[in-house]
């Protein structure tokens, strides 16, 4: 097999702070490591699916994501394959500021493969990812899951529905 055998799709986890957002990718990933960038510290994992196939999570800081024009700049220069992003469920104060990354992400590209992780669904005073939505106003276009951010198997679906989403195709 050759290097040009291999594809590397690089997937952006998002979310306002205390998310899950490094709870999902220290789950998901095989490897994972923090990366000073001028000013700010990334966090990425990497997840070989097969031999051919590579994905590259990374976290930007999440303190910036409030930040419009940081947030419309990280969009159109990071050439990410697909978004997910990560809402705390239980916070419902902070759901206003979660819509606007979303709003933000879709207004850039109304194509770019997004994925919304409800993460704490464990949790007794979470939302249900239905009422998420519901409350959101989040179109069927963007799949709204539950999730658990060191549940594998949750963590996996929602990989595998942002998969679903960049080959143009539904996970139903």
């Amino acid at each position: 097999m050759s290097d040009s055998d291999q594809q590397t799709l690089k997937i952006i986890v998002m979310g306002l702070p205390n998310a899950g957002k490094s709870s999902f990718i220290q789950t998901i990933s095989d490897e994972v490591h923090r990366q000073q960038h001028a000013f700010s510290s990334w966090f990425f994992g990497r997840l070989a699916v097969d031999q051919y196939l590579t994905l590259q999570f990374a976290e930007p800081p999440s303190g910036k994501v409030a930040d419009f024009m940081w947030m419309r700049e990280l969009v159109g220069t990071m050439r990410a394959a697909g978004y997910i992003l990560m809402v705390d469920s239980t916070r419902s104060q902070s759901f206003g500021k979660f819509a606007s990354i979303l709003y933000t992400i879709r207004g850039f590209d109304l194509t770019m493969p997004v994925v919304v992780a409800t993460n704490k669904q464990d949790q007794p005073s979470a939302w249900s990812h239905e009422d998420i939505r519901i409350g959101l106003h989040i179109g069927s276009d963007v799949p709204v899951l539950p999730c658990v951010a060191n549940n594998r198997a949750l963590v996996e679906e929602v990989v595998v529905q942002l998969l679903y989403q960049m080959m143009g195709q539904t996970g139903d």
